[in-house]
């Protein structure tokens, strides 16, 4: 539960530090596709390739920005876990 905690506070520090804070908060701190990316420990392209497979969830501006909720990463990361550990692989 530490991890998750963690986690959830690097995101949220990150949207705090972000030079463009204003569009990150909508209804929660959201963060970038690199931010959210970086919080994954993937790469930006590797993070694109799962949005737009539907894996992961994801917000759209009406103008097209793509952010992320640092919850709903928790909630990615911890199901990526449960599929590692049923498959056997940890």
């Amino acid at each position: 539960m530490n991890a998750i905690n963690g986690l959830i506070a690097k995101a949220r520090e990150l949207a705090d530090n972000s030079g463009n804070s204003s569009s990150l908060r909508e209804d929660s701190q959201r963060l970038s596709e690199p931010q959210a990316a970086r919080i994954l420990q993937v790469s930006d392209r590797t993070l694109r390739r799962w949005r737009v497979a539907g894996r992961i969830t994801f917000y759209q501006s009406p103008g097209g920005r793509i952010s992320y909720d640092p919850v709903d990463l928790v909630a990615f990361r911890q199901s990526m876990r449960v599929r590692a550990i049923d498959s056997g692989h940890v």
